[in-house]
Order: structure tokens, then C-alpha cells, then sequence
């Protein structure tokens, strides 16, 4: 699914930049999947099945919130409110057992607000490089999650002590940090 919306994207791309209402955009682009999703449809349990369509709609509004930001149009929702409201749909989906899609546009919002507003806690140094290095951990940690429990099983460690396991999920965390910053670099 993330590679078709990579290999769609370049095709698109043209219609993505002349598109005269990128908000009502953004917003057909989501409900493709959310609407059904939301609508109980499309099940959460099952996502292989509508992998595609979930990655490139969610793909889509992105693109089209990137127009909005590089057209200077004001995000609606300052970051602290949309940080709660996608919390808060987050838990509420969990709670209730409601599609995970009606907290999606609170979270393409954040983003937004987010990247509005550079002097904020995430505009220092670190944040900066931990977003940049991010993608490459995306890209990196299944195939090494993958890799470290054949190697060192953490099933093997599930009747030690505490300290022990906790020592696995930081050695797990650490050699794939490390390799996202590899990858990064």
C-alpha cells in the first residue's frame, strides 16, 4: 500500500498542485476511506483488504494540508487543541470500539498547526533531527524488529525479572534507533 501512494503520487502530483480548493480536497481525499470506515464498513480488525485505499486517501489529504501550509493558509485548530481532540477521538475509538478513521483528520490538523508554528517545543535542534531521522526509523524498525526476535526472542525473557525485560525493550530500542540514524545519514 505505501509503495502504490508513492508510485501514484508522481502521477497525481500535477493535479495535487493546480487544484484550485485543496481544503475540499483534502477533505474527498480522506473520506474515501473514512466515510465507509467510519460508517462500519470497513471493519478495523481487517485492514490488508482496504490497505490501499486507506494508505492513499490518508496519503492524498496529507498532500493536499501540505498545499494549504505552503499557501499560508492559517490552520484552524492551534496544536494544543488538535493534540487533545485526536487524543481524545483516539481513546473515545478505543473505548467504544469506533474506527480508528474518525481520529485521522484531527491528526492531519496537528500536523499542520504543528508545522505552523516552528518556535514552538518542537522547533529546537533535537525535535528537528528526531523528525528527520524519523521516516528512516519508518522504514527501518519492522525489518529489524523482525531481525532482533529471531536473533534474541523476547520470549525467552518473559519469566525474567522485570529489570531483565526491561533491559531487552531498551537494547531493542536502542539498535533500532541506531539504525534509523544510520539509514538517515
Amino acid at each position: 500500500a505505501e509503495w502504490f501512494a508513492y508510485l501514484l503520487f508522481p502521477l497525481l502530483a500535477p493535479s495535487i498542485i493546480r487544484a484550485r480548493k485543496p481544503a475540499i480536497w483534502a477533505v474527498v481525499t480522506l473520506a474515501l476511506f473514512a466515510a465507509p470506515a467510519c460508517a462500519g464498513w470497513i471493519r478495523e480488525g481487517n485492514p490488508s483488504n482496504w490497505a490501499i485505499l486507506r494508505v492513499s486517501s490518508e496519503f492524498l489529504y496529507g498532500a493536499f494540508l501540505y498545499r494549504l501550509y505552503d499557501h499560508r493558509v492559517r490552520c484552524p485548530l492551534r496544536p494544543l487543541y488538535a493534540g487533545l481532540a485526536s487524543s481524545a477521538l483516539t481513546l473515545a475509538c478505543s473505548y467504544y470500539d469506533w474506527h480508528l478513521s474518525w481520529a485521522v483528520p484531527f491528526y492531519g490538523i496537528l500536523l499542520w498547526g504543528l508545522a505552523e508554528h516552528v518556535n514552538g517545543p518542537l522547533g529546537g535542534q533535537v525535535p528537528v533531527y528526531l523528525g528527520q531521522v524519523s521516516y528512516s526509523l519508518y522504514m527501518t524498525h519492522g525489518v529489524l524488529q523482525i531481525m532482533l526476535n529471531r536473533l534474541w526472542p523476547a520470549e525467552r525473557f518473559v519469566h525474567s525479572s522485570a529489570i531483565a525485560r526491561l533491559s531487552v525493550l531498551g537494547v531493542y530500542g536502542l539498535l533500532i534507533a541506531l539504525a534509523a540514524a544510520g539509514a538517515y545519514h
